[in-house]
């Protein structure tokens, strides 16, 4: 028994090391591809797609070609700017070893078998539903070419999605350690160079998909808005059109515009209490430094002024105001426009 439960270990071992080596070649080749050959590739595709419904004409075909492939292009940038980010923070707390063991456990995360599983089968759904709900009963060269599109941009979002939800385990992991941190800046733990780093990714990956989450709700109420694609022949197929487009309009409400909003505070509160800790540690590091017994009172006084310095520097390492005053207001704009088209689609 002990030996088959040792195979079993050592089997699944080697196929978690081969999901592993597959997710980082697939993740290095978005960093390394040429930016410029992805922009003339695509815009090489987008042509090809206006030949395609000259010929055979699609309902809406360029309003929700552009909108896919725009969705693809952030998603992909915002890919190879979180694998260049997150590579240079990992190698600014490699002499850590509470930063390391956290670092190393998301990082297995980040290249684990979800990946792999995950993108491909949220792209064959969504593929699935989105053929179904564009009422696409013949398959022509022009709706296969949409439906593949859309595909292959949801298989890219989610990848960049998992990014995102990793990031936010990390930082998690990170506010919740109780562990001592050592590399850090003692004097002024706000400005610590990967904490301010870290930040900065945050901020602007949080952004980037804020924008690539309005570009889906976008693109559903314009979409439960237009007439083109009803089914009115029979009630029953007008009923699981219904199911469909509520299934799919629960996902992106979950994922976009509820998960967003509640991710920001949450994520926001955790970086603080990085710093918080951070703080206290220096404090706690200046006062076994100079103990009150070995100092005279002109000392004692130097010494408080350090401490209350160091207590009242800021506990969010940059100033974010506009990026969370956007994320605000997006998430404002995404909430009344689901609202809109929840309306509308009720009604019709």
């Amino acid at each position: 028994m002990n030996k088959l439960v040792a195979k079993l270990q050592n089997m699944w071992a080697h196929i978690a090391k081969i999901h592993n080596n597959i997710t980082d070649k697939i993740l290095t080749a978005i960093v390394k591809v040429n930016a410029c050959v992805f922009i003339l590739a695509t815009a090489g595709f987008y042509c090809l797609g206006i030949v395609i419904n000259y010929f055979i004409e699609f309902p809406k075909f360029i309003f929700f070609q552009s909108l896919f492939m725009g969705i693809f292009a952030i998603a992909f940038f915002s890919i190879r700017y979180f694998e260049k980010q997150m590579e240079e923070i990992h190698q600014m707390i490699s002499g850590d070893i509470t930063l390391f063991l956290i670092d190393d456990e998301i990082y297995r995360l980040r290249y684990s078998a979800l990946n792999l599983i995950i993108p491909p089968i949220a792209g064959a759904f969504f593929g699935c539903l989105a053929a179904q709900l564009f009422n696409i009963n013949i398959i022509s060269l022009s709706s296969f070419y949409l439906i593949a599109i859309y595909t292959v941009c949801v298989l890219v979002s989610f990848l960049g999605y998992l990014q995102y939800i990793y990031l936010f385990a990390y930082i998690q992991k990170l506010g919740n350690t109780t562990e001592k941190i050592s590399l850090y800046n003692k004097d002024y733990p706000t400005n610590t160079k990967w904490v301010v780093s870290l930040t900065k990714l945050y901020s602007k990956y949080r952004s980037i998909f804020f924008i690539l989450g309005s570009a889906y709700v976008f693109g559903v109420i314009y979409f439960v808005l237009c007439d083109d694609y009803m089914v009115i022949e029979k009630i029953v197929s007008y009923n699981v059109y219904k199911i469909l487009l509520v299934i799919f309009w629960g996902s992106v409400f979950l994922a976009i515009v509820f998960f967003f909003p509640i991710s920001a505070i949450i994520e926001q509160q955790n970086i603080k209490r990085i710093v918080e800790k951070l703080k206290d540690q220096s404090i706690g590091y200046l006062n076994n430094m100079i103990p009150e017994k070995s100092i005279n009172n002109a000392q004692k006084m130097q010494k408080s002024s350090l401490v209350i310095a160091i207590a009242n520097t800021p506990d969010y390492p940059i100033k974010d105001s506009l990026a969370i005053a956007f994320s605000a207001f997006v998430s404002i704009i995404n909430l009344t426009a689901s609202v809109v088209a929840i309306i509308e689609f009720t009604v019709a």
